[in-house]
């Protein structure tokens, strides 16, 4: 996804004080993690926009661990208001 429709998104579903978590990845941070300590590898902005088309399109693994991390937390926040 765009920059620009990241931020035509987000402004069209939250209004500008609402609190959200992000992560985001970018290019060099994936190309960063390839790195093995030897052979430096880096993709194309081609290969990137292949790479960000095919995770926008499958579901993964760590929207599901994202999603139990955010609610464990969520538990632990609201238990915390009921001990008081």
């Amino acid at each position: 996804m765009k920059v620009s429709q990241l931020i035509e998104q987000l402004q069209q579903n939250y209004s500008p004080d609402t609190e959200l978590y992000v992560e985001y990845w970018d290019k060099e941070i994936v190309d960063g993690f390839m790195w093995n300590g030897e052979e430096k590898k880096t993709l194309t902005e081609d290969e990137w926009v292949v790479v960000v088309q095919a995770m926008e399109n499958s579901e993964r693994l760590d929207q599901s661990m994202a999603a139990d991390s955010l609610v464990e937390e969520a538990e632990s926040v609201m238990a915390e208001r009921e001990d008081r």
